[in-house]
Protein backbone atom coordinates (compact mmCIF):
# COMPACT_ATOMS: atom_id res chain seq x y z
CA UNK A 1 0.00 0.00 0.00
CA UNK A 2 0.96 3.55 -1.18
CA UNK A 3 1.83 6.68 1.16
CA UNK A 4 -1.38 8.03 -0.80
CA UNK A 5 -3.54 4.93 -0.15
CA UNK A 6 -2.74 5.11 3.49
CA UNK A 7 -3.35 8.91 3.80
CA UNK A 8 -7.13 9.27 1.67
CA UNK A 9 -8.06 6.54 3.55
CA UNK A 10 -8.24 8.82 6.57
CA UNK A 11 -9.98 11.76 5.13
CA UNK A 12 -13.24 13.56 6.41
CA UNK A 13 -15.85 15.16 4.80
CA UNK A 14 -16.37 18.80 4.46
CA UNK A 15 -20.23 19.67 6.29
CA UNK A 16 -22.72 22.12 5.18
CA UNK A 17 -20.10 24.19 1.89
CA UNK A 18 -22.63 23.85 -0.30
CA UNK A 19 -24.91 25.32 1.74
CA UNK A 20 -22.93 28.09 3.22
CA UNK A 21 -22.22 29.01 -0.52
CA UNK A 22 -26.11 29.42 -1.52
CA UNK A 23 -26.13 31.76 1.49
CA UNK A 24 -23.44 33.96 0.35
CA UNK A 25 -24.63 33.85 -3.41
CA UNK A 26 -28.34 34.59 -2.32
CA UNK A 27 -27.72 37.35 0.06
CA UNK A 28 -27.69 40.62 -1.37
CA UNK A 29 -26.25 43.85 -0.51
CA UNK A 30 -26.91 47.22 -1.61
CA UNK A 31 -23.72 49.05 -1.16
CA UNK A 32 -21.95 45.98 -2.38
CA UNK A 33 -23.88 46.24 -5.71
CA UNK A 34 -23.35 50.19 -6.36
CA UNK A 35 -19.95 49.36 -5.78
CA UNK A 36 -19.42 46.12 -8.09
CA UNK A 37 -21.76 48.10 -10.62
CA UNK A 38 -19.67 50.41 -10.97
CA UNK A 39 -16.34 48.60 -11.21
CA UNK A 40 -18.01 46.67 -13.74
CA UNK A 41 -18.76 50.01 -15.59
CA UNK A 42 -15.25 50.86 -15.33
CA UNK A 43 -14.06 47.70 -16.64
CA UNK A 44 -16.30 48.31 -19.73
CA UNK A 45 -16.37 51.78 -19.74
CA UNK A 46 -15.47 50.89 -24.09
CA UNK A 47 -19.24 49.11 -24.41
CA UNK A 48 -21.34 52.21 -24.19
CA UNK A 49 -19.30 53.85 -26.10
CA UNK A 50 -18.90 51.10 -28.77
CA UNK A 51 -22.88 51.06 -28.41
CA UNK A 52 -23.40 54.61 -28.55
CA UNK A 53 -21.20 54.60 -31.99
CA UNK A 54 -23.21 51.28 -33.67
CA UNK A 55 -26.76 52.54 -32.90
CA UNK A 56 -26.10 56.31 -34.11
CA UNK A 57 -24.65 54.44 -37.45
CA UNK A 58 -27.30 52.44 -37.40
CA UNK A 59 -30.14 55.32 -36.85
CA UNK A 60 -28.22 57.19 -39.82
CA UNK A 61 -28.23 54.58 -41.78
CA UNK A 62 -31.87 53.81 -41.83
CA UNK A 63 -32.70 57.56 -41.23
CA UNK A 64 -30.88 57.62 -44.98
CA UNK A 65 -32.63 54.43 -46.04
CA UNK A 66 -35.81 55.24 -45.92
CA UNK A 67 -35.50 59.12 -45.99
CA UNK A 68 -38.69 60.78 -48.60
CA UNK A 69 -38.07 64.06 -49.43
CA UNK A 70 -41.33 65.67 -49.38
CA UNK A 71 -42.28 69.09 -50.48
CA UNK A 72 -45.10 71.23 -49.19
CA UNK A 73 -47.02 74.22 -51.36
CA UNK A 74 -49.73 76.12 -49.61
CA UNK A 75 -51.63 80.02 -49.77
CA UNK A 76 -53.77 81.34 -47.93
CA UNK A 77 -56.80 83.76 -48.75
CA UNK A 78 -59.28 85.28 -46.66
CA UNK A 79 -63.18 83.97 -47.12
CA UNK A 80 -66.18 86.09 -48.01
CA UNK A 81 -69.96 84.82 -48.51
CA UNK A 82 -71.56 85.77 -51.94
CA UNK A 83 -75.11 87.19 -50.87
CA UNK A 84 -77.96 87.21 -53.49
CA UNK A 85 -77.08 90.07 -54.84
CA UNK A 86 -73.71 88.94 -55.68
CA UNK A 87 -72.62 91.29 -53.10
CA UNK A 88 -69.73 89.64 -50.33
CA UNK A 89 -70.88 89.93 -46.89
CA UNK A 90 -67.35 90.41 -44.92
CA UNK A 91 -69.05 90.68 -41.36
CA UNK A 92 -69.42 86.90 -42.01
CA UNK A 93 -66.16 85.78 -43.56
CA UNK A 94 -64.82 84.40 -40.20
CA UNK A 95 -67.61 82.39 -39.00
CA UNK A 96 -67.23 81.00 -42.48
CA UNK A 97 -63.77 80.60 -42.64
CA UNK A 98 -63.98 78.59 -38.97
CA UNK A 99 -66.85 76.45 -40.77
CA UNK A 100 -64.66 75.40 -43.51
CA UNK A 101 -61.92 74.60 -41.72
CA UNK A 102 -64.64 72.60 -39.49
CA UNK A 103 -65.77 70.71 -43.07
CA UNK A 104 -62.58 70.24 -44.46
CA UNK A 105 -62.06 66.60 -43.15
CA UNK A 106 -65.71 66.08 -44.29
CA UNK A 107 -64.88 67.19 -48.01
CA UNK A 108 -61.57 64.99 -48.10
CA UNK A 109 -63.56 62.05 -46.92
CA UNK A 110 -66.14 62.37 -49.52
CA UNK A 111 -63.78 61.99 -52.49
CA UNK A 112 -65.41 64.88 -54.13
CA UNK A 113 -62.45 67.10 -54.28
CA UNK A 114 -60.13 64.81 -54.74
CA UNK A 115 -62.11 63.24 -57.78
CA UNK A 116 -62.32 66.82 -59.11
CA UNK A 117 -58.35 67.40 -58.54
CA UNK A 118 -57.38 64.23 -60.35
CA UNK A 119 -60.21 64.26 -63.08
CA UNK A 120 -58.46 68.39 -63.71
CA UNK A 121 -55.12 66.66 -63.67
CA UNK A 122 -56.07 63.65 -65.35
CA UNK A 123 -54.71 61.58 -62.52
CA UNK A 124 -56.47 58.11 -61.92
CA UNK A 125 -54.83 58.70 -57.73
CA UNK A 126 -53.99 61.27 -56.22
CA UNK A 127 -50.70 61.30 -55.10
CA UNK A 128 -50.86 64.13 -52.33
CA UNK A 129 -52.01 65.03 -49.52
CA UNK A 130 -54.65 68.45 -49.00
CA UNK A 131 -55.10 70.33 -45.56
CA UNK A 132 -56.97 73.33 -44.63
CA UNK A 133 -56.87 75.42 -41.36
CA UNK A 134 -57.77 78.79 -40.15
CA UNK A 135 -54.91 81.21 -38.83
CA UNK A 136 -55.46 81.30 -35.26
CA UNK A 137 -58.71 83.73 -34.32
CA UNK A 138 -58.55 85.28 -37.85
CA UNK A 139 -60.28 85.31 -41.24
CA UNK A 140 -57.40 83.60 -42.81
CA UNK A 141 -58.02 80.31 -44.63
CA UNK A 142 -54.49 78.25 -45.64
CA UNK A 143 -54.99 75.46 -48.21
CA UNK A 144 -52.20 73.53 -48.39
CA UNK A 145 -50.68 70.64 -50.28
CA UNK A 146 -47.53 67.92 -49.62
CA UNK A 147 -46.44 65.52 -52.40
CA UNK A 148 -42.92 63.83 -53.11
CA UNK A 149 -42.29 66.15 -56.25
CA UNK A 150 -42.76 69.62 -56.09
CA UNK A 151 -44.23 70.37 -59.18
CA UNK A 152 -46.90 67.69 -58.50
CA UNK A 153 -47.60 69.45 -54.96
CA UNK A 154 -47.61 73.10 -56.58
CA UNK A 155 -50.11 71.90 -59.34
CA UNK A 156 -52.14 69.99 -56.84
CA UNK A 157 -52.76 73.24 -54.66
CA UNK A 158 -53.68 75.11 -57.91
CA UNK A 159 -56.17 72.80 -58.55
CA UNK A 160 -57.31 72.69 -55.16
CA UNK A 161 -57.78 76.45 -55.37
CA UNK A 162 -60.14 76.40 -58.42
CA UNK A 163 -61.98 73.25 -57.01
CA UNK A 164 -62.55 73.81 -53.51
CA UNK A 165 -64.92 76.60 -53.76
CA UNK A 166 -66.53 74.55 -56.15
CA UNK A 167 -66.96 71.77 -53.58
CA UNK A 168 -67.93 74.06 -50.03
CA UNK A 169 -70.80 75.51 -52.42
CA UNK A 170 -72.96 72.83 -51.31
CA UNK A 171 -72.08 73.10 -47.68
CA UNK A 172 -71.44 76.61 -46.67
CA UNK A 173 -73.05 78.46 -49.40
CA UNK A 174 -71.95 80.84 -51.99
CA UNK A 175 -68.48 81.63 -51.38
CA UNK A 176 -65.53 83.19 -52.77
CA UNK A 177 -61.49 82.79 -51.99
CA UNK A 178 -59.80 86.81 -51.74
CA UNK A 179 -55.91 85.51 -52.60
CA UNK A 180 -53.43 86.73 -50.01
CA UNK A 181 -50.42 85.00 -50.19
CA UNK A 182 -50.01 82.78 -54.00
CA UNK A 183 -49.25 80.00 -54.36
CA UNK A 184 -45.29 78.81 -55.33
CA UNK A 185 -42.79 75.72 -55.99
CA UNK A 186 -41.54 74.58 -53.11
CA UNK A 187 -37.49 74.93 -53.77
CA UNK A 188 -36.82 72.49 -51.00
CA UNK A 189 -38.26 69.46 -48.80
CA UNK A 190 -39.80 70.37 -45.54
CA UNK A 191 -38.77 67.29 -44.09
CA UNK A 192 -34.85 68.08 -44.09
CA UNK A 193 -32.76 65.20 -43.26
CA UNK A 194 -31.67 65.43 -39.89
CA UNK A 195 -28.07 62.87 -38.84
CA UNK A 196 -27.90 65.08 -35.19
CA UNK A 197 -30.75 63.85 -34.36
CA UNK A 198 -30.02 60.21 -35.17
CA UNK A 199 -26.93 60.79 -33.68
CA UNK A 200 -28.38 61.65 -30.17
CA UNK A 201 -30.61 59.16 -29.85
CA UNK A 202 -27.93 56.40 -30.81
CA UNK A 203 -25.80 58.09 -28.49
CA UNK A 204 -28.48 57.71 -25.57
CA UNK A 205 -29.70 54.19 -26.59
CA UNK A 206 -25.69 52.86 -26.62
CA UNK A 207 -25.23 54.21 -22.97
CA UNK A 208 -28.22 53.35 -21.65
CA UNK A 209 -27.63 49.56 -22.84
CA UNK A 210 -24.05 49.81 -21.87
CA UNK A 211 -25.31 50.80 -18.12
CA UNK A 212 -27.48 48.21 -18.56
CA UNK A 213 -25.32 45.42 -19.23
CA UNK A 214 -22.68 46.53 -16.76
CA UNK A 215 -25.25 46.30 -14.01
CA UNK A 216 -26.83 42.60 -15.09
CA UNK A 217 -23.11 41.55 -15.57
CA UNK A 218 -22.80 43.00 -11.60
CA UNK A 219 -25.93 41.61 -10.23
CA UNK A 220 -24.65 37.98 -11.65
CA UNK A 221 -21.76 37.43 -11.16
CA UNK A 222 -20.93 34.88 -8.52
CA UNK A 223 -17.14 35.28 -7.56
CA UNK A 224 -15.59 35.84 -4.58
CA UNK A 225 -14.73 39.95 -4.15
CA UNK A 226 -13.52 39.84 0.02
CA UNK A 227 -12.19 37.92 2.77
CA UNK A 228 -15.37 38.65 4.67
CA UNK A 229 -16.79 37.30 2.07
CA UNK A 230 -14.45 34.22 2.01
CA UNK A 231 -15.60 33.69 5.94
CA UNK A 232 -19.20 32.89 5.32
CA UNK A 233 -17.96 29.98 2.62
CA UNK A 234 -15.24 28.71 4.30
CA UNK A 235 -13.52 27.65 7.71
CA UNK A 236 -10.06 28.78 6.40
CA UNK A 237 -7.74 31.66 7.95
CA UNK A 238 -6.39 34.27 5.26
CA UNK A 239 -2.50 33.81 5.83
CA UNK A 240 -2.01 36.60 3.35
CA UNK A 241 -3.25 38.74 0.21
CA UNK A 242 -1.59 39.58 -2.94
CA UNK A 243 -2.04 42.63 -4.73
CA UNK A 244 -2.49 43.11 -8.32
CA UNK A 245 1.26 42.87 -9.82
CA UNK A 246 1.51 43.91 -13.73
CA UNK A 247 3.94 42.24 -15.67
CA UNK A 248 6.47 44.20 -17.71
CA UNK A 249 6.82 42.62 -20.81
CA UNK A 250 9.15 44.48 -22.36
CA UNK A 251 12.16 44.01 -19.97
CA UNK A 252 11.83 40.05 -21.03
CA UNK A 253 9.42 37.39 -22.24
CA UNK A 254 7.74 35.63 -19.30
CA UNK A 255 4.24 34.62 -17.37
CA UNK A 256 4.67 35.52 -14.52
CA UNK A 257 6.07 37.64 -11.37
CA UNK A 258 9.03 37.09 -9.09
CA UNK A 259 10.86 38.21 -6.27
CA UNK A 260 14.39 37.89 -8.32
CA UNK A 261 12.79 40.82 -10.64
CA UNK A 262 14.04 44.32 -10.34
CA UNK A 263 11.11 45.99 -10.83
CA UNK A 264 8.68 44.06 -8.56
CA UNK A 265 6.74 45.99 -6.29
CA UNK A 266 7.72 46.80 -2.61
CA UNK A 267 3.90 45.64 -1.71
CA UNK A 268 4.55 42.37 -3.82
CA UNK A 269 7.51 41.49 -1.75
CA UNK A 270 6.54 42.19 1.46
CA UNK A 271 3.18 40.07 0.64
CA UNK A 272 5.51 37.61 0.03
CA UNK A 273 7.34 37.09 2.81
CA UNK A 274 4.22 37.81 5.39
CA UNK A 275 2.86 34.56 3.29
CA UNK A 276 6.31 33.11 3.56
CA UNK A 277 6.43 33.33 7.62
CA UNK A 278 2.92 32.06 8.28
CA UNK A 279 3.61 29.37 6.18
CA UNK A 280 6.99 28.40 7.43
CA UNK A 281 6.01 29.04 11.24
CA UNK A 282 2.61 26.39 10.90
CA UNK A 283 5.21 24.19 9.34
CA UNK A 284 7.57 24.15 12.25
CA UNK A 285 5.00 23.94 14.50
CA UNK A 286 3.38 20.57 13.09
CA UNK A 287 6.20 19.06 11.83
CA UNK A 288 5.03 19.63 7.96
CA UNK A 289 7.40 19.43 5.24
CA UNK A 290 5.48 18.73 2.14
CA UNK A 291 2.98 22.27 0.97
CA UNK A 292 0.57 21.12 -1.54
CA UNK A 293 -0.39 24.86 -3.16
CA UNK A 294 -3.55 24.32 -5.11
CA UNK A 295 -6.80 26.68 -6.40
CA UNK A 296 -9.82 25.90 -7.85
CA UNK A 297 -9.49 26.72 -11.28
CA UNK A 298 -6.70 27.94 -14.04
CA UNK A 299 -6.06 31.27 -13.82
CA UNK A 300 -5.62 32.37 -10.28
CA UNK A 301 -2.24 32.95 -9.85
CA UNK A 302 -1.68 29.51 -7.77
CA UNK A 303 2.05 28.97 -9.90
CA UNK A 304 3.12 32.24 -8.98
CA UNK A 305 2.56 32.33 -5.32
CA UNK A 306 3.89 28.55 -5.25
CA UNK A 307 7.08 30.15 -7.19
CA UNK A 308 7.26 33.20 -5.28
CA UNK A 309 7.17 31.68 -1.77
CA UNK A 310 9.52 28.97 -2.45
CA UNK A 311 11.86 31.87 -3.44
CA UNK A 312 10.89 33.76 -0.19
CA UNK A 313 11.87 30.45 1.80
CA UNK A 314 15.32 29.80 -0.28
CA UNK A 315 15.89 33.33 0.36
CA UNK A 316 15.29 32.96 3.76
CA UNK A 317 18.38 29.75 3.45
CA UNK A 318 15.63 27.34 3.91
CA UNK A 319 16.34 23.95 1.52
CA UNK A 320 13.34 24.15 -0.67
CA UNK A 321 11.93 21.36 -3.44
CA UNK A 322 9.95 23.15 -5.70
CA UNK A 323 7.55 20.67 -7.85
CA UNK A 324 5.81 21.28 -10.95
CA UNK A 325 3.01 18.89 -10.73
CA UNK A 326 0.90 20.05 -13.31
CA UNK A 327 1.53 17.97 -16.14
CA UNK A 328 -1.47 18.06 -18.08
CA UNK A 329 -0.53 21.83 -18.77
CA UNK A 330 3.39 21.72 -18.35
CA UNK A 331 5.46 24.71 -18.36
CA UNK A 332 8.49 26.51 -17.32
CA UNK A 333 8.09 27.46 -13.66
CA UNK A 334 9.23 31.29 -13.63
CA UNK A 335 12.23 32.40 -15.33
CA UNK A 336 14.97 30.08 -14.37
CA UNK A 337 17.91 29.37 -16.99
CA UNK A 338 19.91 26.02 -17.35
CA UNK A 339 16.76 23.81 -15.92
CA UNK A 340 17.35 20.19 -16.97
CA UNK A 341 15.12 19.02 -20.17
CA UNK A 342 14.02 15.83 -17.97
CA UNK A 343 10.90 16.15 -15.48
CA UNK A 344 8.41 14.53 -13.10
CA UNK A 345 6.64 12.39 -15.68
CA UNK A 346 10.04 10.74 -17.01
CA UNK A 347 10.71 9.88 -13.52
CA UNK A 348 7.58 8.69 -13.03
CA UNK A 349 7.51 6.57 -16.34
CA UNK A 350 11.38 5.03 -14.91
CA UNK A 351 13.07 6.76 -17.73
CA UNK A 352 14.71 9.05 -15.82
CA UNK A 353 16.19 9.44 -12.06
CA UNK A 354 16.23 11.99 -9.44
CA UNK A 355 19.57 13.49 -10.62
CA UNK A 356 18.36 13.57 -14.16
CA UNK A 357 15.21 15.96 -13.11
CA UNK A 358 16.14 17.95 -10.56
CA UNK A 359 18.10 21.30 -10.89
CA UNK A 360 19.38 24.45 -8.57
CA UNK A 361 18.76 27.51 -10.26
CA UNK A 362 19.68 29.42 -7.13
CA UNK A 363 20.92 28.67 -4.00
CA UNK A 364 18.97 26.64 -1.70
CA UNK A 365 16.01 26.13 -4.42
CA UNK A 366 15.99 23.07 -5.90
CA UNK A 367 13.28 22.69 -8.98
CA UNK A 368 11.50 19.79 -11.02
CA UNK A 369 9.70 20.51 -13.95
CA UNK A 370 6.70 18.94 -15.49
CA UNK A 371 8.16 19.49 -18.97
CA UNK A 372 6.34 16.52 -20.84
CA UNK A 373 2.87 16.42 -20.97
CA UNK A 374 0.60 13.53 -19.53
CA UNK A 375 -3.16 12.45 -19.81
CA UNK A 376 -2.56 9.78 -16.81
CA UNK A 377 -1.26 12.28 -14.36
CA UNK A 378 -3.62 11.00 -11.41
CA UNK A 379 -2.48 7.03 -12.06
CA UNK A 380 0.99 8.28 -12.04
CA UNK A 381 0.62 10.20 -9.05
CA UNK A 382 -0.97 7.22 -7.58
CA UNK A 383 2.48 4.91 -8.38
CA UNK A 384 5.20 3.94 -6.19
CA UNK A 385 7.94 5.52 -8.06
CA UNK A 386 5.60 9.04 -6.83
CA UNK A 387 6.21 8.12 -3.08
CA UNK A 388 9.66 7.04 -3.48
CA UNK A 389 10.47 10.20 -4.70
CA UNK A 390 8.43 12.76 -1.87
CA UNK A 391 9.95 10.08 0.66
CA UNK A 392 13.56 10.84 -0.92
CA UNK A 393 12.82 14.18 -0.96
CA UNK A 394 11.85 14.30 2.90
CA UNK A 395 15.64 13.40 3.38
CA UNK A 396 17.59 16.20 1.89
CA UNK A 397 15.15 19.02 2.10
CA UNK A 398 13.19 21.42 4.65
CA UNK A 399 10.18 22.04 2.88
CA UNK A 400 8.80 20.53 -0.43
CA UNK A 401 6.31 22.70 -2.47
CA UNK A 402 3.87 20.68 -4.83
CA UNK A 403 2.22 23.18 -7.55
CA UNK A 404 -0.75 21.34 -8.03
CA UNK A 405 -3.87 21.00 -11.23
CA UNK A 406 -6.71 23.15 -10.31
CA UNK A 407 -8.94 20.94 -8.13
CA UNK A 408 -12.47 22.18 -9.01
CA UNK A 409 -11.75 20.19 -12.17
CA UNK A 410 -9.28 16.95 -12.13
CA UNK A 411 -8.40 14.47 -9.52
CA UNK A 412 -5.01 15.33 -9.92
CA UNK A 413 -4.63 17.84 -6.69
CA UNK A 414 -6.85 15.21 -4.46
CA UNK A 415 -4.16 12.18 -5.18
CA UNK A 416 -1.28 14.61 -4.61
CA UNK A 417 -3.15 15.55 -1.24
CA UNK A 418 -2.47 12.15 -0.41
CA UNK A 419 1.99 12.73 -0.05
CA UNK A 420 1.54 16.32 1.52
CA UNK A 421 1.34 17.06 4.94
CA UNK A 422 -0.63 20.76 4.53
CA UNK A 423 -2.12 22.90 1.83
CA UNK A 424 -2.04 26.02 1.33
CA UNK A 425 -4.82 27.26 -0.54
CA UNK A 426 -5.16 30.16 -3.38
CA UNK A 427 -7.80 32.34 -4.33
CA UNK A 428 -8.48 35.45 -6.92
CA UNK A 429 -10.74 37.87 -5.84
CA UNK A 430 -13.00 38.71 -8.57
CA UNK A 431 -12.08 36.15 -10.76
CA UNK A 432 -13.05 32.64 -8.71
CA UNK A 433 -16.98 31.35 -8.32
CA UNK A 434 -18.22 30.73 -5.12
CA UNK A 435 -19.30 27.24 -6.68
CA UNK A 436 -15.89 26.49 -8.09
CA UNK A 437 -14.35 27.73 -4.59
CA UNK A 438 -16.62 25.18 -2.41
CA UNK A 439 -16.12 22.12 -4.58
CA UNK A 440 -12.09 22.72 -4.96
CA UNK A 441 -11.73 22.90 -0.93
CA UNK A 442 -14.58 20.10 -0.60
CA UNK A 443 -12.29 17.70 -2.76
CA UNK A 444 -9.35 18.17 -0.80
CA UNK A 445 -11.30 18.35 2.49
CA UNK A 446 -12.32 14.80 1.61
CA UNK A 447 -8.52 13.57 1.58
CA UNK A 448 -8.31 14.88 5.20
CA UNK A 449 -5.45 17.00 4.43
CA UNK A 450 -5.19 20.24 7.14
CA UNK A 451 -5.16 23.32 5.67
CA UNK A 452 -3.00 26.57 6.63
CA UNK A 453 -4.63 28.91 5.27
CA UNK A 454 -6.14 30.54 2.22
CA UNK A 455 -4.41 33.67 0.26
CA UNK A 456 -6.43 35.72 -1.13
CA UNK A 457 -4.83 36.90 -5.27
CA UNK A 458 -5.60 39.76 -6.97
CA UNK A 459 -6.42 41.68 -3.58
CA UNK A 460 -6.51 45.02 -5.16
CA UNK A 461 -8.50 44.75 -8.43
CA UNK A 462 -7.78 46.61 -11.66
CA UNK A 463 -10.34 47.82 -13.80
CA UNK A 464 -8.22 46.40 -16.67
CA UNK A 465 -9.00 42.54 -15.92
CA UNK A 466 -10.32 40.22 -13.57
CA UNK A 467 -7.06 38.12 -13.88
CA UNK A 468 -4.03 38.81 -11.76
CA UNK A 469 -1.60 40.18 -14.11
CA UNK A 470 0.02 37.78 -16.18
CA UNK A 471 0.61 35.55 -13.28
CA UNK A 472 -1.37 32.25 -14.83
CA UNK A 473 -0.18 30.66 -17.92
CA UNK A 474 -3.63 29.92 -18.46
CA UNK A 475 -5.37 32.81 -19.51
CA UNK A 476 -9.11 33.02 -18.37
CA UNK A 477 -9.83 29.55 -18.11
CA UNK A 478 -7.25 27.93 -20.26
CA UNK A 479 -7.40 27.79 -23.81
CA UNK A 480 -6.79 23.91 -23.08
CA UNK A 481 -8.73 23.00 -20.62
CA UNK A 482 -11.71 25.19 -21.77
CA UNK A 483 -14.08 26.84 -19.39
CA UNK A 484 -13.87 24.21 -16.98
CA UNK A 485 -11.22 21.63 -18.14
CA UNK A 486 -10.86 19.71 -20.92
CA UNK A 487 -12.70 16.92 -20.08
CA UNK A 488 -16.09 18.45 -20.25
CA UNK A 489 -17.88 20.28 -17.22
CA UNK A 490 -16.59 18.24 -13.84
CA UNK A 491 -13.88 16.37 -15.86
CA UNK A 492 -13.28 13.13 -16.99
CA UNK A 493 -13.57 11.94 -13.69
CA UNK A 494 -17.02 12.39 -12.55
CA UNK A 495 -18.88 15.16 -11.04
CA UNK A 496 -16.10 15.87 -8.47
CA UNK A 497 -13.35 14.63 -10.60
CA UNK A 498 -12.60 11.65 -8.91
CA UNK A 499 -11.02 8.84 -10.91
CA UNK A 500 -13.30 5.97 -11.87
Amino acid sequence: MSEYDRRAGSGTHSHGRESSADAADSSFDLSVFAKDSLRMLLRLFWLPLLLAVVFSALFCYNAKRSYRPMYKASATFTVNVVGMSGASASYYSKSTAEQFARTFPYILTSGVLRNLICEDLKLKTLPASINAYVEGTTTLFTLETTAADPELAYKVLVSAIDKYPQVANYVVGNTELTLISPPAVPSAPYNSLSYASCIKKGAALGILLGIAVAVIAAATRKTVRSTSELKSILNLRCIGTLPYERVNRRLRNKDSVSLRDDDVTKNFGDSIKLIRSRIQKSAEEHGDKVILFASSVPGEGKTTVALNTAVALAQEGKCTVLIDCDVRKPATIGDFRGLKPAGLVEYLNGTAELADIISQPVDNLFVINGNTTADNAAELFRTDKMAELINALREVAELIILDSPPCAILADAQVLAGYSDCAVYVVCREYTRKSSLVNGIGNLSHTGIRFIGYVLNNAQSSASGLNYGRYSRYGRYSDRYGRYGRYGKYGKYGRYGKSK
